[in-house]
């Protein structure tokens, strides 16, 4: 599985490229939390707001991941769980 993470700053522009479906062979937003927004400019929105208390410039952290086969919902989220375990994002 490759895997290509990213920290970033600019929610507003990463929302834009990641629900544009032209460049992105599949675009699904499975769930969102940390924010009172339920759409992925809004959460983002928040995440800017916070960060802009801090000096945090990359407020954000953007993963990629791109399976050698098909995985189903269960696997992604699987993967992704693991993922946060492991860079200390969970909860």
């Amino acid at each position: 599985m490759i895997l290509k993470g990213s920290q970033r700053g600019n929610g507003s522009d990463l929302a834009v490229h990641l629900m544009n479906s032209y460049d992105n062979e599949r675009v699904e937003i499975a769930e969102i939390h940390g924010a009172v927004a339920d759409d992925l400019f809004g959460a983002f929105a928040e995440f800017e707001a916070v960060a802009s208390g801090t000096k945090a410039s990359k407020y954000l952290y953007s993963l990629s991941i791109n399976p050698p086969s098909l995985l189903s919902r269960e696997q992604y989220g699987e993967a992704i769980a693991l993922i946060e375990e492991r860079l200390g994002l969970q909860g």
